[in-house]
C-alpha cells in the first residue's frame, strides 16, 4: 500500500476510531508513528502521553509489529 495512489481505509478506519475517542474523552494522550507514501516514518506524542504506561505500551506495539515483520518475512 506504500506506493498506491489511495488511501488506505484500514488506517482511516483506525484513525476515526481514536479521535472518536479522544472526543468521548477515553484518550486523555497520544504517541503514534505513522508511514507516509515516501516510506520515512513520522512521528509525535502529546505532552500528556509522555509516561511510564506509554512507554510501556510502545514496547508492546513494536513486539506486535516485530512478530507480524518476521511472519512477512517467512511467507
Amino acid at each position: 500500500m506504500l506506493n498506491s495512489p489511495h488511501a488506505d481505509p484500514q488506517t482511516i478506519q483506525q484513525l476515526e476510531h481514536m479521535l472518536n475517542l479522544a472526543r468521548a474523552g477515553k484518550i486523555t494522550g497520544i504517541a503514534m508513528v505513522a508511514l507516509p507514501r515516501d516510506g520515512a516514518p513520522v512521528f509525535g506524542a502529546s505532552n500528556s502521553a509522555v509516561n511510564a504506561a506509554t512507554i510501556g505500551g510502545m514496547d508492546m506495539l513494536k513486539a506486535r509489529l516485530v512478530d507480524a515483520a518476521n511472519q512477512h518475512a517467512g511467507a
